[in-house]
């Protein structure tokens, strides 16, 4: 029993890692390659100027050179041959992978739309607006705040297109505060539904450029397309921090989805 639990679980640990497995292969057979031709070389030298003198030539045709030379190097042949058999497979392996996550995202997405609709069908829209205000400051309740707020960037947040008061902002897809006005969000998202619209498609740092705010680790993989919405929709909510001073609170009607471009 012992002996199957132990070989199951090294048979998912080497699925799971098969991608890195062959590239780890793929690199060592590259430098062995590398190796193994720079020990060939001098002796591939030495048998073709043997072959010289024992031809009484001073050059040599390439058919005699690769006779002459050709097996030194069959040890660097078959060293590239292998590095290259586990680059591709690596290659397929991950992109495997890549299709079973994008296939599973796709499922979950599916599901969760087909959920909120029923929420919304069952409850009526001003319960189900509630209850999304609700989860979305409860999520920014359990996230920490760091020590130093930053402003957003490269909007001038004195200039008229952000008229209103700076305050503070929490944006849910990144969980990070920033100060900005709520003009230049609404702006922010304007811009983003346009370059929406214009490339049918639009990735979560490009939301966040518009924003002024850092991108997020995946979120050139993640996003909204055409094919599912013509534009993002927003609301906001209000709560006071810590300090009892307001914040701005930006959720999405129209969450991200696996764009796996």
């Amino acid at each position: 029993m012992k002996l199957k639990t132990v070989t199951r679980a090294a048979g998912r640990m080497l699925n799971k890692n098969a991608s890195k497995i062959l590239l780890g292969f793929g690199i060592a057979g590259a430098f062995m390659a590398v190796g193994f031709a720079v020990e060939a070389t001098p002796k591939a030298m030495i048998l073709l100027e043997n072959k010289k003198k024992e031809l009484g030539v001073e050059k040599l045709d390439v058919k005699t050179i690769v006779k002459t030379a050709g097996p030194v190097y069959i040890p660097t042949a078959v060293s590239l041959g292998i590095s290259t058999v586990c680059a591709v497979g690596a290659l397929k392996v991950e992109n495997k992978q890549n299709a079973a996550l994008a296939a599973a995202c796709t499922l979950s997405e599916t599901a969760l739309r087909t959920y909120q609709d029923k929420v919304l069908e069952t409850i009526g829209p001003v319960k189900e607006q509630q209850i999304r205000e609700a989860v979305t400051l409860d999520k920014m309740a359990k996230t920490p705040e760091p020590a130093v707020i930053p402003h957003a960037k490269g909007i001038n947040l004195d200039a008229s297109e952000a008229y209103g008061k700076t305050i503070k902002c929490w944006e849910s897809l990144s969980g990070r505060p920033f100060w900005s006005t709520q003009n230049a969000i609404e702006k922010a998202i304007n811009g983003a539904n346009k370059q929406l619209l214009s490339d049918s498609c639009l990735t979560e740092n490009d939301l966040f450029d518009y924003l002024g705010i850092e991108h997020n680790h995946n979120g050139d993989l993640l996003g909204w397309d055409t094919d599912t919405t013509l534009g993002i929709e927003t609301f906001y909510s209000s709560k006071l921090d810590d300090d009892g001073m307001p914040c701005l609170v930006l959720d999405y009607r129209t969450p991200p989805k696996w764009l796996g471009y």
